[in-house]
């Protein structure tokens, strides 16, 4: 009798820059990685419109310097390499003057090239940005836009996802957001009353914290990433750090209980 392998569930984690997937959930990355999920990571753009001192950027372009520190974030992180699409970082409060930015681009358009990777990687689950963008960016929120379009239209292929979900700040996070003056958030309209699923990534923190770190062009001394996460570094335990939640955006079988006690 021919004896059957399973294969690993797998995990399409897409996002719209260098470093979202570390900032936002990359200790649940490192986390599902650590129990065996093969982990892809989907990155829309190179972040080619982030800030960069002349200090690390030496000679490289913007571009070509983010595009290597997800490289190394993956491999901290125990993800695949990742992969990434052709268009360009729209900027957050200096919307940018880059050429086919993310925001300017049909959504359904961009949908069909996320859906042809998702074909590729035959995930069983896929993860994005929630529908506010985690905290507004808008490339963050055309992202959200684009993944919900390409999971709802992906029935066809060979293996659909069966189900999709949103990363969303913890209450934690908004009152970091807050106290750094990174915004002024409504934390109890802001943040999920019972998130699906809440993660805790204590296990990986270190992990998380160095793939933060491997982003140096964004989370250097001084950065805005400094200064929302001073714990940074140091190895103390930080809720800030170690709790993920997530809300389910689509689901393509019965959901027998909530909230969820794990992704898989």
């Amino acid at each position: 009798m021919k004896s059957t392998i399973l294969e690993p569930k797998t995990l399409l984690a897409i996002f719209a820059h260098p470093d979202d997937e570390s900032f936002c959930c990359g200790g649940s990355l490192a986390l599902l990685a650590s129990q065996g999920v093969r982990t892809h990571v989907l990155c829309l753009t190179k972040g080619e419109a982030g800030t960069v001192p002349p200090s690390i950027l030496g000679n490289k372009r913007v571009s070509e310097l983010r595009q290597l520190e997800l490289i190394q974030a993956c491999q901290i992180l125990g993800t695949q390499p990742p992969r990434f699409l052709e268009y360009h970082d729209s900027g957050f409060r200096k919307p940018s003057a880059l050429a086919n930015r993310l925001v300017d681009a049909n959504i359904f358009a961009v949908a069909r090239e996320v859906r042809s990777v998702i074909d590729q990687t035959k995930p069983d689950a896929i993860l994005t940005f929630d529908p506010r963008g985690y905290y507004g960016h808008p490339d963050h929120i055309a992202t959200h836009q684009i993944v919900s379009a390409a999971f709802f239209s992906s029935a066809s292929l060979t293996k659909p996802p069966k189900q999709l979900f949103y990363i969303m700040p913890s209450r934690a996070m908004l009152e970091r957001f807050n106290q750094a003056g990174f915004g002024n958030f409504d934390i109890d309209e802001y943040a999920l009353p019972d998130p699906i699923l809440t993660l805790d990534t204590s296990l990986v923190i270190e992990q998380k914290r160095a793939a933060i770190l491997a982003h140096q062009s964004q989370s250097h001394v001084g950065s805005g990433i400094d200064k929302l996460l001073p714990e940074l570094h140091s190895h103390t335990p930080s809720r800030v750090l170690t709790e993920e939640v997530f809300a389910l955006g689509g689901t393509r079988e019965a959901i027998p209980r909530f909230p969820l006690e794990k992704m898989f």
